[in-house]
């Protein structure tokens, strides 16, 4: 039995690749980064919004913009938008950290518990440094990154 290839990649494209008739569109959106305008794109599924984005970013970037990428989809509620925004956040500040300072930075963020406990005598776990909630934790996110730049 013979299969036809599906000519359609469902593959991310990198910037490199061809994209099809979106100068427009590019200029318009590198023009609202360049000038810190806040814009919603709105489209279904499979538009190229994502690759639209990227592709601007990667001209942008040339230019003194810090262009980071948070996907947010999937999150419920502010502590998962603060989570994953200092996640994308802190990849991109240290992605050329080594494998060690990257290993110490995460085991300074917790701290070891040791408690009594009736059947095991003691019992060691580990609990984060700091207890904020979600929106306090997203707005020293935000002020963090400000005091960064």
């Amino acid at each position: 039995m013979n299969f036809i290839r599906n000519p359609f990649s469902l593959k991310e494209l990198s910037i490199e690749e061809p994209f099809c008739d979106r100068a427009v569109e590019m200029k318009e959106l590198a023009s609202h980064a360049l000038n810190f305008a806040n814009v919603v794109l709105y489209s279904p599924r499979r538009y190229g919004k994502t690759s639209l984005v990227k592709r601007v970013q990667s001209v942008t970037r040339g230019q003194g913009i810090i262009a980071i990428y948070v996907d947010f989809f999937g999150v419920g509620n502010l502590e998962a938008v603060a989570n994953k925004f200092a996640v994308y956040l802190y990849s991109y500040c240290h992605h050329d950290e080594n494998l060690f300072k990257k290993a110490m930075r995460l085991i300074s963020i917790w701290r070891p518990v040791i408690k009594p406990d009736p059947e095991m005598g003691i019992t060691i776990t580990a609990e984060p440094t700091t207890q904020i909630n979600g929106l306090e934790l997203l707005e020293e996110t935000f002020s963090l990154f400000g005091k960064f730049i």
